[in-house]
């Protein structure tokens, strides 16, 4: 299952339409934790709002890698990730969200990107004013 992180992954049509307001149609992965899993929302677009807010990061789509190590381009059109959330869910659910379950051959975000996530998630966690939203089943609505 650890496969799944740092990957860019895709919510399926319906469940992301139900959430736009709060989910990005793209999610990345940053960590699972037992049965739950910890994600940030991608970017679909570059706001210049975003520049200076310390928690947006544009990525480098090119700098990819598969799952053997080669180097590929990301093809799934985001431009960055949104870190000023955190979001946790039940790892079932979240699988059974995605819009497909070949996220083994999605690629993983360049070295310099995850380095980079990872930077912006621990200043995220540490930080008192963070927000970690979960996402729960409630009577088949997601909260």
């Amino acid at each position: 299952m650890d496969s799944l992180t740092l990957r860019v992954l895709k919510w399926k049509s319906e469940f992301w339409e139900k959430n736009n307001q709060k989910l990005s149609k793209f999610i990345v992965p940053v960590a699972i934790d037992k049965d739950e899993i910890y994600f940030v929302n991608g970017l679909v677009e570059w706001k210049n709002e975003y520049e200076n807010t310390g928690k947006h990061f544009l990525i480098d789509l090119t700098k990819a890698f598969d799952k053997n190590g080669k180097d590929v381009t990301i093809k799934v059109g985001i431009v960055g990730i949104d870190t000023s959330a955190l979001y946790k869910m039940n790892l079932k659910e979240f699988i059974d969200k995605l819009s497909d379950s070949n996220w083994d051959d999605r690629p993983f975000l360049g070295l310099a990107d995850q380095l980079k996530l990872a930077d912006y998630v621990t200043k995220l966690a540490n930080d008192e004013s963070s927000k970690l939203i979960f996402l729960k089943k409630e009577k088949d609505l997601i909260m």
